[in-house]
């Protein structure tokens, strides 16, 4: 359920961002630099889409991130 997510885009929302890369976007943690995997596509990309709506940020360069 993408209400499982919300906190990506509520109480953790300055913890994680979305980084194109050439398979689409990744959801990463900018904290602990992980990768957050979803195993359903297609609410995967329900969270993705909402996360974009919610105005979280979204990087080209996973070098942006991962320091």
């Amino acid at each position: 359920m993408i209400k499982d997510y919300e906190y990506l885009w509520t109480t953790e929302k300055d913890e994680w961002c979305l980084v194109y890369t050439e398979n689409g976007y990744c959801i990463i943690n900018m904290i602990n630099q992980s990768a957050l995997l979803i195993s359903d596509s297609e609410l995967e990309n329900k969270v993705i889409e909402k996360m974009m709506n919610e105005g979280i940020c979204t990087y080209e360069d996973i070098n942006e991130v991962i320091k």
